[in-house]
């Protein structure tokens, strides 16, 4: 890469996915583009092949431009059917300090219904989905069911503690190996390299994302909160719903003879 073309990548959004083939289902860890060194988004694509869900693995890195440019993101993402990210989607309500479904699931990040001062806890972190969320919409994908690529919220914590209940920290070891047990009885061919929880976390977002579309037995998707609407006075998205999986009890109880619970 010459040093142009590098500069030019690094004032907008860029991938470093390389694997050939088409993933359905993506699921993406947003990170905090205003901290001092922003971190990639680890980004998990799930691809169908022969009946099983094959993972694949890769960033996407926010540039160094203010304003966010998606274009580079696009061809992947349009060929997708069902994107869910990790973070919130839309403002609260004219008045309210918190969505009605981070309130319900008890979510870490709490959004209001203005953006938030970057010194507040988790403030960066909300500003930046907002905006990728923002850019995707703007982009012509809707964040609805009518479009050909369904883009969603998702949680990563309220996702594994319906898979299966007190399991351990998922900085911890045993956090890690539970949370791939869970995975590769759910028929996800994990590599046999180690992940990261950020990486785990996008891996549950896109298996959420195939069994939305009704590809992992015993496991259906109910939306919690409001639906999305755009404020016309404010120019804005607020509320959205948080995509959560709904889980057979024999599966369940299945998935935590794999991933016995912390003690």
């Amino acid at each position: 890469m010459t040093r142009q073309l590098q500069a030019i990548v690094q004032e907008t959004m860029w991938s470093t996915r390389k694997a050939a083939g088409t993933c359905a289902y993506l699921g993406v860890d947003i990170t905090d583009r205003y901290s001092k060194a922003p971190r990639p988004m680890d980004v998990c694509g799930i691809e169908i092949s022969g009946g099983l869900l094959v993972p694949h693995f890769w960033t996407w890195s926010w540039g160094r431009s203010d304003s966010i440019d998606v274009s580079a993101l696009l061809p992947e993402v349009a060929a997708a059917k069902v994107i869910m990210l990790d973070g919130p989607q839309a403002l609260a309500r004219i008045g309210g300090g918190i969505r009605c479904c981070e309130r319900l699931l008890a979510a870490a990040g709490k959004t209001s219904d203005a953006r938030p001062s970057l010194s507040r806890p988790y403030g960066g972190f909300i500003a930046s989905s907002l905006d990728l969320f923002g850019a995707l919409h703007a982009a012509g994908l809707r964040l609805d069911s009518t479009s050909s690529t369904r883009v969603y919220e998702a949680y990563p914590a309220a996702i594994w503690t319906r898979l299966a209940r007190r399991l351990p920290n998922k900085r911890s070891r045993a956090g890690r190996e539970a949370r791939v047990a869970i995975l590769k009885a759910l028929g996800v061919a994990l590599p046999e390299k180690a992940l990261g929880h950020d990486e785990l976390d996008a891996c549950a977002a896109a298996l959420l994302g195939a069994a939305a579309d009704g590809r992992v037995p015993g496991i259906e998707v109910s939306a919690v909160g409001d639906a999305i609407f755009w404020d016309d006075a404010a120019s804005c998205l607020r509320e959205g719903q948080i995509m959560v999986p709904l889980v057979d009890a024999e599966i369940r109880s299945r998935l935590e003879s794999v991933a016995p619970p912390w003690r």
